[in-house]
């Protein structure tokens, strides 16, 4: 909190700075998670896909990824 400490003396000035901070830090966080999950969907629909087409597993495995096992969980899941 040094940074905050340099921007004012005043320690409410301190405390708003830096929860303004921690709440872009949790939006960027969060919008960063939200990414990665859609991302993570995109790669088992990439799977399935696929797998409609009896893509070999190992291939499949190779390209995504993904584990032996997932990739059987997935298809078993679907």
């Amino acid at each position: 909190m040094s940074y905050f400490t340099k921007l004012s003396k005043d320690e409410r000035v301190q405390e708003l700075a830096y929860d303004e901070y921690r709440r872009k830090m949790d939006y960027r966080l969060d919008r960063q998670e939200l990414i990665e999950e859609g991302i993570q969907e995109e790669r088992k629909e990439m799977v399935l896909n696929m797998l409609k087409e009896k893509t070999d597993i190992a291939f499949i495995s190779k390209i995504t990824g993904f584990s032996k096992e997932e990739i059987e969980k997935l298809k078993k899941n679907s």
